[in-house]
């Protein structure tokens, strides 16, 4: 069940990542960080938790645990692939005040 083991993959580096954004957010509250804007590094956290990390989780775990051979369909796939890239444009593109425009849409 390799591909399961890729998702789940994922989902762990986004916990790790999410985890790491927390540690930086924590960070600016102790130490001064001039270049990084403390209201956009909650927003991105917040939307990267729950977009990047789970639902990634819970639906990689619905997929693959869907009875008989309905997790082979593309379009679960491409569902897991789709939020996962999604997620990932918010987290490079919230944090920006010139590219605040495009982070709302994604």
């Amino acid at each position: 069940m390799v591909p399961k083991k890729i998702w789940i993959n994922l989902s762990i580096i986004n916990l790790c990542l999410v985890a790491a954004l927390g540690v930086l957010m924590r960070s600016k509250i102790i130490f001064d960080l001039p270049w990084i804007d403390y209201n956009r590094l909650v927003d991105t956290h917040g939307h990267f938790a729950f977009a990047g990390w789970a639902t990634m989780v819970l639906i990689t775990l619905m997929v693959f645990e869907l009875p008989g051979a309905l997790y082979n369909k593309k379009i679960f796939r491409f569902l897991l692939g789709a939020i996962f890239a999604c997620s990932w444009a918010t987290l490079f593109t919230s944090p920006f005040e010139k590219l605040r425009n495009i982070s709302e849409y994604v």
